[in-house]
């Protein structure tokens, strides 16, 4: 492993079986496809299943040439074999003269073990493909920026203790996900989640937590709950804000409502099972 850090951007587009440096601001084309990840020291909690739902994902926009991938993995993890921590994304571009392949290095913002999240919920879903990760990214951070004004609880400080996000639901105003993040809910000893059959991206931070929960024999449930539901009975029960960026956070706040059970000083047993759930999760990372 190396310990020369790689720049602070860095942009690469696959030919001719390689990677091939270009300017990180030259994709030139419409984001079809996206999967990110952290690396911390060259080690990637659950890196088969973002390159499984990288290479599904594309499959699945057209492209055809899933004989690349292997190599094209390959090459990026050769890139990212350094000391600190990272935040690439693999990319899926439809240009002019068709889809390619193309690896964003990113250095990772800032990560806080202890951060909360405090929801907003978006009056209308913008998101086209929701199933797919990648061409909604653009419009969901748009939105994401607009109901942060609202947001009493969000903090812009150095620390970033407390972070905003956005809430989507269906037509129905059922649950669907954040704008980056996937949600899971305790009541009592059960753990619930969204159902599978509605329109959001697989989440490979919720699985991994879904799978940890069937290992200690934890019951789990699937929960069509709408916002409104969600929001009387948010004071009552602990909510989980999860994704690979960072992790396990535990939602404080929901519309301005405080949510009782995840403010700073969680009960002994929240505390115990988030500190569970947290050093399982870890115990799926690979090498590069």
């Amino acid at each position: 492993m190396s310990t020369r850090q790689p720049p602070a951007e860095k942009l690469y587009v696959w030919g001719d079986s390689s990677l091939h440096e270009a300017a990180p601001e030259s994709r030139g084309g419409a984001l079809m496809v996206a999967d990110s990840h952290l690396v911390t020291d060259s080690q990637v909690v659950g890196l088969n299943l973002h390159r499984k739902r990288f290479s599904t994902s594309a499959q699945a926009m057209g492209f055809s040439h899933e004989n690349e991938l292997p190599g094209f993995f390959e090459d990026c993890a050769s890139r990212l074999r350094h000391k600190g921590k990272w935040f690439p994304r693999y990319e899926l571009i439809s240009t002019t003269s068709g889809l390619s392949l193309a690896l964003r290095i990113r250095p990772a913002p800032h990560l806080n073990a202890e951060g909360l999240v405090s929801l907003m919920t978006a009056a209308t879903d913008p998101r086209h493909r929701p199933t797919i990760k990648g061409p909604n990214i653009e419009t969901l951070a748009t939105l994401n920026a607009s109901t942060r004004a609202g947001n009493r609880y969000a903090d812009d400080g150095p620390a970033k203790r407390t972070q905003h996000e956005t809430l989507l639901s269906t037509a129905e105003g059922q649950i669907a996900e954040g704008t980056t993040t996937s949600l899971l809910w305790w009541k009592d000893d059960v753990l619930h989640h969204v159902p599978d059959d509605v329109g959001r991206v697989w989440s490979v931070t919720e699985n991994l937590v879904r799978g940890i929960a069937l290992r200690s024999d934890i019951t789990i449930v699937p929960d069509p709950i709408t916002v409104s539901d969600l929001l009387e009975c948010a004071g009552s029960m602990e909510i989980w804000a999860v994704n690979a960026l960072h992790g396990i956070r535990r939602v404080c706040a929901i519309d301005n409502m405080v949510v009782s059970s995840s403010i700073a000083s969680p009960t002994p047993t929240s505390r115990k099972r988030l500190q569970h759930f947290s050093r399982e999760r870890m115990l799926s990372s690979l090498p590069l």
